[in-house]
């Protein structure tokens, strides 16, 4: 069964539903970034790690500023298999995560 992605917008508007949610699972739209973590205030700060099955990025700088400055508290985003995709090296940009330089 082929899932629809949700947008990194669907993802925060869920989150906002989801007060306690740690370990989501989910298929992101990470091509067609919706959001700007600069103008956006929203910071969801009990997510550890975001699964995000097989999505494909396009812009990986924009990606990871999304991730870690709206989820601080992520450690990592995966699973592993997927690093052709992308998420590897968001994984290892860590320099736009909140506190590191």
């Amino acid at each position: 069964m082929d899932r629809p992605p949700v947008t990194f917008r669907g993802l925060f508007a869920a989150l906002r539903h989801c007060p306690h949610l740690e370990y989501p699972q989910v298929y992101i739209n990470a091509v067609n970034v919706d959001i700007d973590p600069e103008a956006e205030s929203f910071r969801y700060t009990y997510l550890a790690e975001l699964d995000v099955c097989s999505a494909r990025i396009r812009n990986i700088d924009a990606v990871t500023r999304i991730v870690y400055s709206m989820l601080p508290r992520i450690a990592h985003v995966g699973p592993d298999r997927i690093r052709l995709l992308g998420w590897k090296e968001v994984n290892e940009l860590k320099s736009w995560r909140c506190g590191e330089s």
